[in-house]
């Protein structure tokens, strides 16, 4: 028997699932691809889900474990990442989640973690000059 074990990176994500009944607890979001549903942030690894937590537009989030120096996204990262079996992972997240205090936290945590910025962000000086030095034009 083969059993499914943690890559050395994993990926957290927001999750739209489908639902066309009325209910306290879908998002409708017309600007989606999926108009009304359920929403879920889940930690996934080769499309095996690990773990996830839920949210609600009557209750908000599900309960999870707040820290000082992190929102609540920063907080619902790092909760899914604790849940993980090991640490000295890489954490892939999109530019929802992605924070100079969140990625501070996870590498106190042992985690690597790599995200994705809009464009109107402000850069730090030092990502600036390191964006600056190693950015080339292709022709």
């Amino acid at each position: 028997m083969v059993f499914w074990q943690i890559n050395n990176s994993v990926f957290i994500f927001n999750s739209f699932f489908i639902n066309s009944y009325k209910s306290l607890h879908t998002y409708k979001m017309p600007n989606k691809p999926i108009k009304q549903g359920y929403k879920i942030y889940r930690i996934a690894d080769h499309n095996y889900i690990y773990n996830w937590i839920w949210s609600s537009r009557e209750k908000g989030l599900q309960k999870i474990v707040l820290y000082p120096n992190l929102t609540k996204t920063g907080c619902l990262i790092r909760n899914l990442a604790l849940s993980l079996p090991r640490r000295h992972l890489i954490i892939y997240i999109d530019n929802y989640f992605t924070s100079i205090p969140l990625f501070t936290e996870l590498q106190s945590c042992q985690f690597g973690a790599v995200g994705t910025t809009r464009p109107h962000k402000e850069f730090l000086k030092e990502l600036f000059k390191i964006k600056n030095r190693f950015t080339t034009k292709l022709s």
